[in-house]
């Protein structure tokens, strides 16, 4: 759909100097609690007005931060056959393009004293994100979630590397 719908958002024009990525949201409410038993011990599950369910689980792997993993269901096997190919260049398209209104120079430029990571993947039967940081950089690593979500980008030059990639995947696979 990225791609289907994309519109070059222009050249980027240097690295801003950002604060921020986005004012912090209201709150959203939490709905329903409970403690459910896994097969890896004890997880917290919150369920949230806005639909979300978090499982929570504590772990002593790594002192200082910590990592997420975001999932829906739908995936490639959802999209029409030549649509489905360009699951993967969508998501580089996506992740290469900076999010809402800041090019990826200027989101490169505000994580670069962060510990963020940030990785998607497109399945059969589902979408996800995985990310990780620091606990100090928690709020940040959030909002660029969000942002990834709810304003993706897909700027010229992403949109031309990932054409290219993707055309020449094509040529090599009917040779």
């Amino acid at each position: 759909e990225v791609l289907a719908n994309a519109r070059p958002a222009g050249a980027a024009t240097g690295a801003q100097a950002i604060e921020e990525l986005m004012a912090r949201p209201a709150p959203a409410v939490t709905t329903d609690e409970r403690t459910r038993d896994t097969f890896s011990g004890e997880v917290e599950e919150w369920t949230f007005d806005n639909g979300v369910v978090v499982s929570f689980q504590q772990t002593t792997i790594t002192e200082g931060s910590f990592s997420v993993w975001l999932e829906s269901s739908g995936g490639w096997s959802a999209l029409d056959d030549p649509d489905s190919a360009l699951a993967d260049a969508a998501i580089d398209a996506v992740l290469s393009s900076g999010v809402g209104p800041y090019d990826t120079a200027t989101v490169e430029r505000f994580l670069e004293s962060r510990d963020i990571s940030l990785f998607a993947e497109i399945d059969e039967a589902e979408e996800s994100l995985f990310a990780g940081a620091a606990t100090s950089d928690a709020e940040d690593l959030f909002a660029l979630l969000h942002l990834t979500m709810t304003e993706p980008r897909v700027d010229d030059v992403a949109l031309r590397s990932v054409s290219r990639g993707a055309s020449t995947l094509l040529q090599t696979a009917e040779t």
